[in-house]
């Protein structure tokens, strides 16, 4: 591969590790997603009326308030920003609720109306908004009126104020040559103050009255589920990304070897029925084969000295299924044309019984060790399919007639047997831990060639501590997508505590899908191979 093509496999990587919290939380943002919208639509479309309305008004030229006050300073925006407060002020809001016969006080009417300055001019529009389209534009209207009225008095009141002082200045000033310019420039004043005072109010213009809305602003349905939409959207991924940096739940095998700190020993993936029983004879699933047989060569593998004789299966916490992979891991076995026996050690919740699907007993390991049954009494026959093994015979036959080597074992002639739990003691971790359990497991390991140990979760009881150094080898079981990290680590540290205990490695185990891409190319697709036929003959 060129580094143009690893440079752009990196980078889909990338991509696909960036949105994976979307892809795994997806129904869950759609969900959040169709409901705010959905529940925005609704409840805005249910909401009454709202009319607007809006009028304009001409404040004038102020330079007469500067006149009145000496100032020179030409008017600016902050003039204008002045007015539009005043045209909402209290006294102004208390004049339209009196004309219009208004029954809400003067806070209640300043909430649903506005007065904004267009800045850069002497402009101030006035909105007001009604659930009465009529309302809405008499309110607009009597609203700039009122204003208008309240600010011909002020200028008035003002101008009035300015020429009583002006006079009273030229009453007090004396007659005679010596002031006569005095004189004359407060006569002056006066005429320009009569003249201002004459015209100001004329300057306040109501420019633009409000006309009746026919069409309501609120509510808007549409544009509000728009709205929802976007922030539901937004508001979801940000969820989605925050649940997935705080579930502390294994979601891909590759973290499974990384989390365990140990070797991943073969990836399982979903099927719906595990354990597979077809005219009573128990068969792996489809899909599952070669996993399976990627498993049993891996564990081979992971023990560097000698064959695994005896195998310990457990996992940390209920429900990772760990029944299941023992059961399946048996049937691999025996298609080698290999004598196995499943050892039921969860005298808690024993299973092995139902996966096989054979009949419920009370004889099993409790009766043995009881002396109640012997060891050959309480076996469990399992049937199989013999076809493949009639194969490996004529295999097996052929390969030692031409060395003229010894006749091989027969493959059909083999045996898979299940060793119940038997009935349940009060007390099973002391049973599990007496010296006649240890006993029953050896002369099971010298009558068969595999023995596969399914025990009790590691981390929920203490049942299965006495059994780990039991065997030639501990496998874990994780269930991608449940098992969590820290109980993952738990269960690696409970096993290691054990002197004597051997752990190989971990199972995972439910992979959702089908493993490829999506698993950081471990194996194959395992729905590739041959087809393995079932047929109702050939049992055992």
């Amino acid at each position: 591969m060129s580094e143009t093509e690893q440079s752009v496999a990196a980078g889909g990587d990338d991509l696909r590790v960036l949105l994976r919290p979307l892809w795994r939380y997806r129904w869950l943002i759609v969900a959040i997603v169709v409901f705010s919208t959905v529940a925005t639509y609704v409840a805005s479309d249910r909401q009454d009326p709202r009319y607007r309305a809006t009028t304009e008004v001409f404040i004038g030229d102020t330079q007469t308030q500067y006149i009145v006050e000496g100032r020179v300073l030409p008017p600016t925006d902050r003039d204008t920003i002045d007015q539009a407060r005043l045209m909402v002020s209290r006294p102004v809001l208390r004049a339209v609720i009196e004309a219009l016969g208004l029954r809400e006080s003067s806070s209640d009417l300043a909430e649903t109306v506005t007065a904004t300055p267009v800045l850069g001019s002497n402009f101030v529009t006035a909105t007001a908004e009604r659930d009465d389209a009529g309302e809405a534009a008499a309110v607009a209207n009597e609203l700039a009126e009122q204003y208008i009225a309240t600010r011909v008095r002020e200028i008035n009141d003002g101008f009035d104020v300015a020429l009583e002082r002006v006079r009273r200045q030229l009453r007090d000033v004396a007659s005679g040559s010596a002031t006569r310019e005095v004189r004359a420039n407060l006569r002056d004043t006066i005429r320009r103050l009569q003249s201002a005072r004459a015209t100001a109010p004329t300057q306040l213009r109501h420019t633009e009255r409000a006309v009746i809305p026919t069409e309501p602003f609120s509510p808007t349905p549409a544009r509000d589920a728009v709205f929802a939409f976007v922030v539901a959207l937004a508001l979801a991924i940000a969820l989605a990304f925050a649940l997935h940096r705080f579930d502390r739940r294994i979601r891909r095998v590759d973290e499974v070897p990384e989390v365990y700190g140990i070797p991943l020993l073969a990836a399982v993936p979903h099927t719906s029925k595990p354990a597979r029983i077809v005219d009573g004879v128990a068969q792996i699933p489809d899909g599952l084969r070669e996993p399976f047989q990627r498993l049993r060569t891996n564990v081979q593998l992971a023990l560097i000295e000698g064959q695994v004789k005896a195998l310990t299966i457990t996992s940390a916490l209920p429900g990772e299924g760990k029944s299941t992979i023992v059961r399946n891991l048996a049937l691999t076995y025996r298609e080698w044309g290999l004598n196995v026996v499943v050892v039921d050690a969860d005298l808690r919740r024993p299973v092995q019984v139902g996966l096989f699907g054979l009949p419920p007993t009370d004889r099993g390991l409790v009766s043995i060790l009881t002396g109640d049954v012997e060891l050959d009494d309480a076996l469990l026959d399992v049937a199989v399919d013999l076809e493949g093994l009639e194969y490996l015979d004529r295999v097996r036959g052929s390969s030692t007639e031409q060395s003229g080597q010894a006749e091989a074992a027969s493959a059909t002639a083999a045996r898979l047997a299940v060793l119940p739990s038997g009935t349940l003691p009060p007390n099973p971790q002391a049973v599990l831990a007496a010296e006649r359990t240890r006993q029953v497991l050896r002369a099971l390991a010298e009558r068969f060639d595999v023995v596969l140990i399914d025990t009790a979760p590691l981390l929920a009881v203490g049942d299965t501590v006495p059994l780990l150094d039991q065997s030639d080898g501990v496998v874990l079981v994780g269930r991608v997508g449940r098992t969590d990290r820290g109980a993952a680590t738990r269960g690696v540290a409970a096993v290691r505590q054990v002197p004597g205990a051997t752990l190989l490695g971990v199972v995972a185990n439910d992979l959702p899908g089908t493993l490829g891409d999506d698993y950081g190319g471990l194996g194959y697709d395992y729905v590739y191979g041959h087809a393995y036929r079932t047929t109702g003959n050939g049992r055992r």
